[in-house]
């Protein structure tokens, strides 16, 4: 299956969401339609996965970032920072993330994932945001994280 979805972002990547056929996504994983579609049976529930793998990657690589950057919080916000901003500087971000934008715009299930995915990438901003100040409420703190998070976008394009 990770073939699979290996195929579905890597189409995603070089020719957007219009070239993500069922049919390229089998013959980029080496296997039949046939096959693919005892998986997928259409392109929502091939998407659904394709972003929940996409974002439990990202949350995997920040554990992975807070880790390597040491026990300081503040030492763990500035390297979180750092690899969203130098992720955004490759061409699997940049082309990647605003197809999702796009369809998001007019498909209701697409917006939901996309929704979903950047709710749970905040949670580390969150977290660490939390623990360097205490005294936010949850509500201030959601805001400082979604600013932060917003900022760091704007730099896709």
């Amino acid at each position: 299956m990770l073939k699979i979805l290996q195929s579905a972002q890597d189409l995603m990547i070089s020719g957007g969401y219009h070239n993500l056929t069922l049919r390229k996504v089998a013959a980029g994983a080496g296997i039949s339609v046939g096959n693919l579609n005892y998986y997928y049976s259409n392109k929502q529930d091939l998407l659904r996965d394709l972003l929940d793998t996409v974002i439990a990657a990202y949350i995997a690589e920040f554990d992975n970032v807070r880790q390597d950057a040491g026990v300081s919080l503040e030492d763990q916000f500035i390297a979180i920072v750092r690899f969203i901003i130098d992720d955004l500087g490759t061409q699997a971000t940049t082309n990647f993330f605003p197809e999702l934008w796009a369809l998001a715009n007019h498909d209701e299930h697409a917006a939901e994932r996309m929704d979903a995915l950047y709710t749970k990438a905040r949670l580390v901003l969150n977290d660490l945001i939390a623990s360097l100040n205490p005294a936010l409420s949850d509500q201030s703190r959601e805001q400082v994280a979604l600013f932060i998070s917003a900022s760091m976008e704007g730099l896709t394009p």
